[in-house]
């Protein structure tokens, strides 16, 4: 009996993923596989004031009202406790960028020792917070003492050009490394602290959507500019031969509400609920004319946000490929996409037209219980479970 019971598989414990936007949390619980994971229940619970997300009493407050609904609907009061938890925070709280440093050796000619390597990657990791830290003081005004650096990891490693997975042993002057940082304000990420404690859990760790989708396109070879459209935020991922770099611009769905209220006269939920009705083709022909109008319009304003993005990162152009993938909310609206295509020929300069798809579950290594329904929106805490759980949150 002992010996059958040695073999006896293992049952594998659940997993929880909650992803703090600015207009909603949305949770999952899911079973951690070796080829693919496994889906058990989604929820999603609205933030009642738009665009809170911060730690400031009142407005954690209604944070955890909505957490508390997607726990309660998940069914897991008694066991959160003991889960392991893995927590995503819109780009308002959480930001991810990547950084390219060069080095040159003197002692070209000899093979990298242990020493070496642990000395080079020190060097490069203090390199890559400094650039990093200029490049929010340069672009937000944000001093570096304001600022904390969550985690680090090198993405990959050149010698005079080739790729290697290693430094140990290896000759050579000239080194390239890519290295993935992930930050925030620290007045902004006190609300992980908190959460953690309204959480109960030790087992809780942090992570951007970028360390799980990584991993997904490397799996299914794809290629291209991913943009997640949230609330308030658009996040560009351009993937070519890994992540080329990361950054985002502070337009999203919201601005199709505010839009919409500002034409018709509505309250920020009667515009909220008629432009969720639009997405779904539930309205009448007129009431639908008069919004695609207003919806057509505005998505002239988040593309000419897009283009100004891309435009300062002109060797992301070369990642498009014909290739562009949405996901998160505010995909949903029927004039991103149109506009992506109808545009696309004046707004990048490409030699062939943009081909403007939706990431979608069946692209990812995942299978989903029963008929759990999976919109775009699900898409930024479904990539959370492809991220490597046991490395250390710094």
């Amino acid at each position: 009996m002992k010996f059958l019971r040695f073999f006896k598989q293992k049952k594998q414990k659940d997993f929880l993923v909650l992803d703090f936007g600015t207009s909603s949390v949305k949770g999952l619980i899911f079973e951690k596989r070796a080829k693919v994971n496994l889906i058990k229940k989604f929820s999603i619970g609205e933030i009642e004031k738009f665009g809170v997300l911060s730690a400031d009493d009142f407005e954690l407050a209604i944070v955890k009202k909505a957490t508390q609904k997607v726990i309660d609907e998940l069914g897991i009061q008694e066991q959160i406790s003991e889960m392991p938890i893995l927590l995503g925070f819109s780009p308002k709280i959480l930001k991810a960028r990547i950084i390219k440093v060069l080095v040159k050796r003197k002692n070209k000619g000899q093979k990298i020792t242990k020493e070496e390597e642990q000395r080079i990657y020190r060097s490069v990791l203090k390199k890559a917070e400094k650039q990093v830290s200029d490049q929010f003081q340069k672009e937000f005004g944000i001093i570096p003492q304001d600022l904390k650096i969550l985690k680090r990891e090198i993405l990959g490693n050149k010698i005079s050009g080739y790729n290697i997975h290693s430094l140990l042993g290896q000759t050579g002057e000239n080194l390239d490394f890519k290295i993935l940082i992930v930050l925030g304000l620290r007045d902004n990420l006190k609300i992980f602290q908190q959460l953690k404690t309204f959480l109960g859990s030790e087992n809780i760790n942090l992570f951007h959507e970028i360390e799980g989708l990584v991993v997904t396109v490397r799996n299914k070879n794809l290629t291209g500019i991913f943009l997640d459209i949230g609330k308030e935020f658009t996040q560009i991922f351009s993937i070519k031969k890994g992540v080329e770099w990361i950054g985002e611009f502070p337009v999203g769905g919201a601005i199709f509400t505010r839009e919409i209220c500002q034409n018709l006269g509505l309250t920020e939920k009667e515009g909220e609920e008629l432009k969720r009705r639009f997405f779904k083709n539930q309205l009448s022909k007129g009431v639908r004319q008069k919004i695609e109008d207003i919806v057509s319009e505005t998505s002239k304003i988040w593309l000419t946000q897009l283009k100004e993005k891309l435009r300062k990162k002109t060797k992301g152009y070369t990642s498009l490929a014909g290739s562009l993938y949405l996901m998160g909310g505010g995909s949903l609206s029927p004039g991103i996409k149109k506009v992506l295509e109808r545009e696309s020929s004046k707004a990048f300069p490409l030699p062939q037209t943009l081909k403007v798809n939706f990431l979608k579950v069946k692209d990812l290594p995942l299978e989903v219980q029963g008929s759990i329904p999976l919109s775009p929106r699900a898409l930024p805490p479904i990539l959370l479970t492809f991220s490597k759980y046991a490395k250390k949150d710094y």
